[in-house]
Order: structure tokens, then C-alpha cells, then sequence
């Protein structure tokens, strides 16, 4: 499950990703939408693409099962 789980992170980061570079690549019109606008979603989705590498490293590590034991 949790395997399962880390492939559609990495996934979803991917595809993230790749809409960042796309959007960030295409020039938009500048008399409808400002270049601010399109550069800050850009980074938007780049900053969801580390977040969902990051959670997938985190489902891939064993959980630590007698972590609050000690």
C-alpha cells in the first residue's frame, strides 16, 4: 500500500513538474494575463512538485513501529 502510495507521489510530482515547465516556457499574452501571475504559479506548482517528492521518500522509508516505546 505504502509502495503504492510513493509511485502516485512521484507521480503527481512529475506531472507537476512538467506543468510548471510548460507554463513557465509559454509566453502568455500580456494585454490579458500579467507575466507575474504565470511565473508565480509556476512556482507554485514547482514547490508542490518537492512537496510530493518529499512525501514519496517519506512513504518509501519502514515505519518505525516501536518508535513511541522508548
Amino acid at each position: 500500500m505504502r509502495r503504492s502510495l510513493a509511485h502516485r507521489a512521484f507521480c503527481q510530482a512529475g506531472a507537476a513538474f512538467f506543468a510548471a515547465l510548460l507554463i513557465a516556457t509559454s509566453p502568455p499574452a500580456p494585454e490579458r494575463i500579467s507575466p507575474l501571475v504565470v511565473y508565480s504559479v509556476a512556482l507554485l506548482l514547482v514547490c508542490a512538485a518537492v512537496y510530493w517528492i518529499g512525501r514519496g521518500k517519506r512513504l518509501l522509508r519502514q515505519p518505525r513501529v516501536f518508535a513511541n516505546m522508548y
